[in-house]
């Protein structure tokens, strides 16, 4: 609560703070001001960048080497000749420009231009340099590629014009332009304002939420919160007008499917509420004791919940399945993966949206799954209702109905018949399971309702383009043709031609077919038919008059938009339509002649798109509609009349299949053909095909959008665990997370990789494509370029042949001159329009004439259109001197990029996604195989014990688990003698404590009695008997305090202070302890030192009591003691030997036990003690012996290196 009160009041400061800058007075007039300093920093950095160039432009003999910024346009001038230009963009004529260093404004037809002048002094010529900023550009047309732009560095997102204004930009105190805002610039208030103050609302309701919530029942929790979802949607609702002019989801203009929806904003707010609502209905269901409501109704009374629930989850279904058909109906968002990959804002939001629903989906069915887990009926009688409930929603939805209801009945035998639906609340693998299925099965519904729209939209796809074709004009050709007309009339090289009877006309016929008729005509048959000025033809004797052709077809219903042109329908199949155009010559102040051109359809061969940019939208046709393969046929035949398209796509159909009613209702597909059939009024059938939908993209579409359900619905999975971290992952749920992680990255990975990659190749193949093109085509036009330069051909015949190879090679030819003008044009309206200046790209000239390359490729552009041109050098075969540079602009195909990246991708997901669902769904065995060493573990751990035998895992395969086993195993071995040494320590502290008590009961009387017995020895007579008696007392009373001392002892045995020392030196000085008459004893011992990590003063004891032990166990002769230390790996060995009686086998595992003894005035303690004092250095202690011949005790202990 605490963080959603910070949250809360610092949304509402920035709320207030965005209402100040929304409502803050003279925006309009800070606006003009902004501008104008803009304006004051342009020219300021326009004034440095002039003075930059001047120096390099002084110092460089080649002025197109020249660095300087690509943001001003700059024009150097010597005498009136354009010696230099930045770029190749049309600007004001050199007539045009002021001869004064000021800085002035220039209005022209190609737009606003402000201009600073510099002259470079000079005795003999005039130089000057004109450096231009552009205001505002006005290309000659406007359309989908040309806008009026302006400059955004100055005016930022206003939009002005230059009209009289009491505002102005000015310089120096001088106003230079007029201007005024037509519409202003959004404020940062404006725009975020209203998610802002949204935000705060939000904010606002959960405060409430949590404050009147906390402590109430759960279904009044439930009514709250659905109460405030309520308000927060009205709230929605009356802010959309907020929202709607800054934020592209809420415009209607890119979606709007009812009042209801009336963007695609409030869609995703209506589905979030519905989730929202959804979420609570089931939550309250964890609240509440289903069992008990649920488990003792009527049979009745379950029979209608078990009908509607499935209805419900039906419909649910069926929402799933229309939001994607909605989307794309109403909107131009894609979603089909098959069609495009490309993701932007609103396909964003799109695919949110979809994420949404699903998840709504799955709470839904979740919902009915745990109120039918509780509903206690027969199996039969609950299928029974499924089936009810299916038959009501197909009788309500209709045919699709039934793809959903088998989409879901899959789900619900999968969830019931594998008890999935019982892991709804546990983090297990197989909830993961069950939401990936039930996202699958959102997945499944979004693909189907792709597919479905898909077909609905090929359907009337397929009927437009039938109307298309019963529609004769070609609207843009008649524009084109018009054009062409006036141009071929005011020709002077045609007039000349055409007036003179005795120069062969052919030269006209190819000027007229290869120069004015651009690429886009190459779709039509063209004739020229030539005349005099009586109106006789030229062609031959018996050719018809001028005056007879119009007779022939110059009639009213024939005539189009354009005088002088008229459409003539074929009447036989109306489908080669002809154009026919009157041009009437007249020049020199008589009538010439006349030309006749006659233009039949035929295959359309799109090859260029620098047409386009002449023409106006308002007579632009978009050419995004899909072209078709189409067959006419007449009533009651087999053979078409006329196809176009691909070869043979007609021979599929039989009669039998022009007959069937489904070719004209949804068409039919055979093979990999979809064919619609479409009759005309007279009784004629068009047959339109296409490639069918291939159904690996259904799959594919699938994958996609299962990919992005896993993607978002991961990301609100982990912001759980994050904000609230309860749910523990199991071990063989952690294995399948990382597998599905481990698909997902490396699918992205690869992916983008490809795609990249085929980028980059099929760019780099183009490029190296339209060079290879050029070279090929630059050879050819060598010689047509001497011709022309060695004044051979006049310029006409050079653009003929120029227009005549840019048809062969179906692109735009541009030749320049090795200054640099434009010297000839395949398209050279484009130029004569102002669209592209008439000067080459000087990064092409510097390129090739200056660094003497053969060709170059660079990117240029013209508005929004991006193209590419190569650049290659017209050298003449015999001097090698350079005669041009000939450009040829191409675009690379973006669709045939788009398909092939689209091919790969959709090949990957699906391959990606199969994978991953096969592993997904079989993993299960295998991480159960997996574990279940694991689970044994764990469960033989769970039962080990101190009390009892623990028995080891038999484990065969040697790998990471089988070293675990072995690890466990060794561990179990180990804590057996752990065991074993706790039993001895717990043994040897009762032993001490035994020792402790025994000692102080021991000493207590002793001391008394002693101080008593040697009262009466005084008292006594040495010789006297009791006076032997009380003698033989006070021995054993010493023998007993020996004892006790020696309990006392083994009681307070201190820890030992282990330290480095030599074994070696300390077993020589004890030996020499015991070397006398009495005892042999033979020391051997290895020459090396020994060192090892003890207590010296233990280990000299242990020493001492061994010996000493082998001594007095010789009871015959004399002793013999054999002493030897040797160094056995990385250890020290200690043999002590005697002759004495040996250990009987009765008590030889007793010897090392506390308190025995077989001595009658041994304590028992030393070899115990001794033990213990070897053991804790890590050593061992052992005897071997031999009853009557003696005893070795062996110690080994562990070096120090």
């Amino acid at each position: 609560m605490k963080i959603l009160t910070r949250l809360l009041v610092l949304s509402t400061l920035i709320t207030l703070a965005l209402l100040v800058l929304k409502l803050r007075p003279g925006a309009e007039d800070a606006a003009y001001r902004q501008i104008q300093k803009n304006f004051e920093k342009q020219v300021g950095i326009l004034e440095l960048d002039l003075t930059d160039f001047l120096e390099q432009f002084e110092i460089l003999t080649n002025p197109f080497k020249i660095q300087s910024s690509k943001e001003f346009l700059k024009r150097v001038y010597v005498n009136g000749s354009m010696i230099y230009w930045s770029d190749n963009k049309s600007v004001p004529a050199y007539s045009t420009l002021k001869e004064n260093d000021t800085l002035y404004s220039i209005k022209s037809e190609s737009g606003v231009y402000v201009v600073r002048r510099k002259v470079i002094p000079s005795n003999t010529a005039l130089v000057e340099i004109f450096s231009i900023i552009p205001l505002q550009i006005t290309p000659p047309i406007s359309n989908e590629y040309l806008r009026q732009t302006d400059n955004a560095s100055i005016f930022g997102e206003n939009s002005i014009s230059f009209a009289e204004s009491d505002h102005g930009i000015s310089y120096n105190g001088e106003t230079i332009l007029n201007y005024k805002i037509t519409s202003p610039t959004t404020n940062l208030g404006d725009k975020w304002f209203p998610p802002s103050f949204l935000l705060t609302i939000i904010l606002i309701l959960a405060s409430i939420y949590f404050f009147f919530g906390k402590g109430q029942a759960s279904h009044q929790k439930l009514i709250l919160a659905i109460v405030l979802i309520l308000i927060f949607r009205f709230i929605v609702f009356v802010m959309m007008d907020l929202f709607r002019p800054h934020w592209e989801i809420f415009n209607p203009i890119y979606f709007s499917e009812s009042q209801i929806n009336y963007s695609l904003g409030d869609l995703l707010f209506n589905v979030l509420c519905v989730f929202l609502i959804v979420a609570c209905f089931f939550r309250l269901c964890k609240w509440i004791r289903l069992g008990v409501l649920l488990g003792n109704r009527e049979k009745l009374s379950d029979g209608l919940f078990l009908t509607v629930l499935p209805i419900l989850v039906l419909f649910s279904g069926f929402v799933v399945y229309r939001i994607p058909w909605i989307i794309l109906e109403h909107s131009q968002i894609e979603l089909d993966i098959s069609q495009s990959i490309s993701f932007d804002y609103m396909r964003v939001v799109a695919s949110l949206i979809l994420v949404i629903v699903a998840l709504s989906f799955m709470v839904v069915f979740a919902l009915s799954q745990k109120v039918f887990q509780y509903i206690r009926q027969p199996l039969y009688f609950k299928i029974l209702c499924y089936f009810i409930a299916s038959v009501v929603f197909y009788w309500q939805i209709g045919e699709v109905g039934i793809s959903i209801i088998i989409v879901i009945s899959i789900v619900w035998i999968i969830v019931n018949g594998t008890y999935l639906s019982y892991q709804l609340f546990n983090p297990r693998y197989e909830t993961f399971l069950l939401l990936v299925l039930l996202l699958s099965t959102s997945a499944a519904l979004f693909s189907l309702g792709i597919y479905k729209h898909y077909e609905r939209d090929r359907q009337i796809s397929k009927e437009k383009y039938a109307n298309k074709l019963l529609i004769p004009n070609d609207i843009l050709g008649e524009y084109y043709l018009n054009q062409i007309m006036e141009d071929i009339e005011e020709d002077t090289y045609i007039q000349s031609r055409l007036l003179n009877r005795l120069v062969a006309k052919q030269n006209i016929r190819e000027k007229i077919t290869r120069q004015f008729l651009s690429t886009y005509f190459k779709k039509y048959d063209v004739e020229v038919y030539l005349f005099g000025a009586s109106g006789e033809s030229y062609d031959s004797p018996n050719s018809l008059s001028y005056y007879e052709w119009r007779r022939a077809y110059q009639r009213p219903e024939n005539l189009t938009d354009y005088s002088q042109l008229y459409l003539i329908e074929d009447e036989a199949d109306n489908i080669r339509n002809q154009y026919l155009c009157f041009l009437s010559i007249e020049g020199f102040n008589q009538q010439i002649g006349y030309i006749i051109l006659q233009l039949t359809l035929k295959k359309n061969i799109p090859t260029s798109v620098f047409p386009e940019l002449l023409v106006e939208s308002k007579y632009y046709l978009s050419t995004d509609q899909e072209e078709f393969d189409y067959a006419i046929y007449r009533k009651n035949s087999v053979l078409p009349i006329y196809k176009q398209g691909r070869s043979g796509f007609e021979s599929n159909l039989s009669y039998r299949d022009l007959q069937n009613p489904a070719l004209f209702d949804k068409g039919i597909e055979i093979g990999d053909i979809h064919y619609f059939g479409f009759t005309t009024n007279d009784e004629r059938l068009i047959v339109i095909a296409s490639k069918s939908y291939d159904y690996i993209y259904i799959f594919s579409n699938f994958s996609f959008q299962l990919f992005i359900l896993l993607v978002l619905c991961g990301f609100i999975f982990v912001g759980f665990r994050i904000y609230k971290n309860k749910a523990r992952l199991n071990l063989s749920t952690k294995i399948q997370l990382y597998l599905g992680m481990a698909f997902i990255f490396p699918m992205l990975i690869v992916s983008v990789g490809l795609l990249n990659t085929l980028n980059a190749t099929y760019r780099e193949e183009v490029d190296q494509n339209f060079l290879t093109k050029s070279f090929n085509l630059a050879s050819n036009l060598t010689d047509i370029t001497q011709a022309f330069e060695n004044n051979t051909i006049n310029r006409d015949d050079y653009t003929n042949a120029i227009a005549e190879a840019a048809s062969l090679v179906q692109s735009d030819i541009n030749i320049y001159e090795t200054t640099g003008p434009l010297l000839s044009s395949s398209q050279i309206e484009i130029f004569n329009s102002g669209i592209l200046g008439k000067h080459i790209k000087p990064e092409a000239l510097n390129a090739i004439v200056f660094n003497n390359e053969q060709s170059i490729i660079l990117n240029e552009e013209i508005g929004k259109l991006q193209f590419k041109s190569s650049y290659t050098a017209l050298r003449s075969d015999r001097t090698g001197n350079l005669l041009g540079i000939l450009s040829m602009p191409y675009f690379e195909s973006e669709s045939q990029l788009q398909n092939q990246q689209i091919q790969i991708f959709t090949n990957l997901i699906s391959v990606f996604t199969l994978i991953f669902l096969i592993s997904l769904f079989s993993g299960n065995l295998i991480v159960n195989q997996l574990v279940s060493p694991l689970k044994q573990i764990a469960d033989r751990i769970r039962r080990t014990s101190l009390q009892e035998k623990n028995q080891p895992i038999h484990y065969a395969v040697n790998d990471e688990i089988g070293s675990l086993v072995n690890e466990y195993n060794q561990m179990l071995v180990k804590l057996e003698e752990s065991k074993v040494a706790l039993a001895e320590v717990q043994k040897e502290s009762a032993w001490k404590e035994i020792a402790r008590q025994v000692a102080h009961e021991i000493k207590n009387p002793l001391t008394p009695m002693r101080l008593k017995i040697q009262q009466m020895m005084r008292s006594l007579d040495k010789e006297d008997r009791n006076y032997n008696a009380c003698a033989s007392l006070i021995e054993q009373i010493d023998s007993l305090s020996d004892i006790a001392d020696s309990f006392s002892a083994f009681a307070k045995m201190p820890v030992p202070k282990n330290e480095r020392f030599a074994l070696d030196e300390l077993t020589q000085h004890t030996a020499e302890l015991y070397q006398s008459e009495n005892t042999r004893l033979t020391l051997s011992i290895q020459d090396q030192p020994l060192e090892v990590f003890a207590d010296p003063k233990i280990f000299s004891g242990i020493l001492n009591n061994i010996i000493l032990n082998g001594i007095q166990s010789v009871t015959k002769g004399k002793p013999k003691i054999d002493i030897s230390l040797m160094r056995k790996g990385n250890k020290a060995l200690l043999s002590i030997s005697d002759n004495g009686s040996g250990i009987p086998p009765e008590v030889q595992d007793k010897v090392f036990t506390p308190y025995f003894s077989t001595k009658r005035t041994g304590s028992g303690i030393g070899l115990a003690v001794a033990k213990k004092g070897i053991e804790n250095a890590g050593g061992n202690i052992w005897f071997e012996t031999k009853e009557g011949a003696g005893t070795t005790f062996n110690i080994s202990l562990p070096l120090v290196d």
